[in-house]
């Protein structure tokens, strides 16, 4: 709810910029909406990457359709496993060191709840400063200079 609640904001926002066509509005607004569900599809699935039965179908522009699975379990026909884009990688990365800053700090918690509820945009998590704290954190821990 709160994602299609973010779209209609969305367009409430286009029609009271009064600068546009009817004519335009839909194409302008699909190309803001298309910005807030990648958004809200990247943060929801980037640990779904993680699941063992994970099974992946792509289509390239020709119409070939690949299918990729993470395991090759003996009741399955057996698929390449897929690669995890980069990206993916790093948020599942960030995510993990990015839970154990929030879990003592107020503001990085409260960040996270406004995202968590879609009332902020997922790259607030990644300010500059933040982002510092998070790789210090993991930085100290690779290096053992902490108990996390």
């Amino acid at each position: 709810m709160t994602h299609a609640f973010r779209h209609a904001r969305e367009l409430r926002k286009i029609f009271d910029e009064h600068q546009y066509s009817l004519k335009d509005i839909s194409y302008i607004f699909n190309r803001r909406a298309s910005k807030i569900s990648e958004e809200c599809w990247l943060a929801s699935t980037a640990n779904d990457w993680k699941a063992p039965t994970l099974k992946v179908i792509k289509t390239d522009t020709n119409g070939n359709i690949q299918t990729y699975q993470q395991t090759g379990d003996s009741n399955s026909i057996q698929y390449p496993r897929p690669r995890i884009p980069f990206i993916i990688k790093f948020l599942q990365w960030y995510n993990y060191w990015f839970l154990r800053c929030a879990s003592k700090s107020e503001k990085l918690s409260t960040e996270f709840l406004l995202v968590a509820n879609q009332n902020c945009s997922l790259f607030i998590l990644m300010k500059p400063i933040t982002f510092f704290q998070v790789c210090q954190t993991a930085l100290t821990h690779y290096l053992h200079l902490s108990r996390y």
